[in-house]
């Protein structure tokens, strides 16, 4: 839920500046006001744009915001900012949903996060954003800041890695009777419902077609995760060994990177290779661009002299040179299915606890792979 700006265009003209009242009061009245009768809500706007607003200094409103938080009309969260308490008593808002995602600037989420926004409205509840940025650190922070604003339910794509403070913040939640569902990416603790790829299975059937068309030597450029943690590369390793294809470790790369740069570093490392791939599966659209952008610099075609496929079928996969092959797990879906199975839980069904469901994939065939 971004900040609602509209309220603010006649905020100016509601201080009297010859008020015996102190100014920063008559603020923390006016925003109490438009709390109260449902201007505002979510995300307060930064005291930046506050102050240009009022046309007051910024120490003005850090008085007046510290007062709303003295009397609990907002929460403060030193790296989030503050947020409306939607249990402010005389409030009768609609519920709502916190949805924790990796990073809004990555098409995949930013997408996720839209879908799941849509669907939120849809079934009358206004959807809370908040991104982690991959940080563990900020994953915490909006764990706690949804267990304070005691939002109905929360969604969340995690943070890779281990994080024992985000696991207890996760714990938390649960213990506060907030239910939780993984979206996107699950974990192995805490246990709680999800709703995921079958990243698996679309991996192992992209080796598969790419086995069917020829290739016998296929490499995997993935990240740096635990192979439990990636079940992109388990689904590849499973076909290499049921298909009798070249099984040299050396075709599979992983690194700390993320996106096109990770797939552009890859493609260095694969080319150094004595006998280098035919095929390559990138661990998702992205790092297949980089892959793709690399091969081209170096004079490769694509795909006469490497086949190139990704996975998440991002929209602009299609409009690249050559379009991407890849696989296609229906975000829209993912999110409609994670916000459905959310509210059973938050209406008291806990039937099948915990569930996981996998939103099956898809082989899209386009020019990166083969010249039909």
């Amino acid at each position: 839920m971004e900040p609602n700006l509209a309220w603010l265009t006649t905020a100016c003209t509601k201080i009297d500046r010859m008020s015996p009242r102190p100014v920063y009061l008559q603020i923390s009245d006016y925003i109490h006001q438009e709390i109260l009768t449902k201007e505002l809500e979510g995300r307060l706007p930064s005291e930046r744009v506050l102050a240009e607003a009022f046309a007051v200094e910024r120490g003005t409103i850090r008085k007046a915001l510290g007062e709303l938080v003295r009397y609990q009309a907002v929460v403060k969260f030193p790296k989030t900012g503050y947020f409306v308490n939607a249990n402010l008593p005389g409030m009768q808002k609609r519920p709502v949903i916190g949805c924790l995602v990796s990073n809004v600037r990555s098409p995949h989420f930013a997408k996720l996060a839209g879908e799941a926004q849509r669907e939120a409205a849809r079934l009358g509840v206004d959807l809370l954003i908040g991104t982690t940025d991959r940080r563990h650190a900020n994953e915490v922070e909006y764990l706690r800041l949804f267990r304070e604003l005691k939002v109905a339910g929360v969604i969340i794509s995690p943070t890779s890695g281990e994080s024992e403070e985000a696991d207890r913040a996760l714990e938390e939640l649960v213990a506060a009777n907030i239910p939780v569902v993984y979206v996107s990416r699950d974990k192995e603790m805490p246990v709680l419902d999800a709703v995921v790829a079958d990243s698996f299975r679309g991996t192992k059937m992209m080796v598969e077609y790419l086995a069917s068309i020829g290739h016998k030597r296929i490499g995997y450029v993935g990240r740096s995760l635990t192979l439990a943690e990636d079940p992109r590369l388990r689904g590849y390793q499973q076909a290499v060994h049921d298909l009798g294809l070249d099984s040299d470790p050396q075709l599979i790369l992983t690194g700390p990177g993320f996106g096109q740069e990770a797939g552009y570093h890859a493609i260095d490392r694969l080319l150094k290779l004595e006998k280098h791939p035919t095929a390559v599966i990138a661990f998702d659209d992205l790092v297949a661009l980089g892959a793709m952008q690399r091969l081209q610099e170096c004079g490769f075609r694509i795909p006469e002299d490497m086949a190139v496929a990704g996975f998440d079928n991002l929209d602009m996969s299609a409009h690249w040179s050559p379009p991407l092959t890849t696989i296609d797990c229906s975000v829209s879906e993912m999110a409609q299915a994670a916000i459905n199975l959310l509210f059973r839980r938050i209406r008291g069904d806990h039937s099948n606890f915990p569930q996981k469901i996998l939103i099956p994939p898809s082989l899209v065939i386009r020019a990166s792979s083969t010249k039909d």
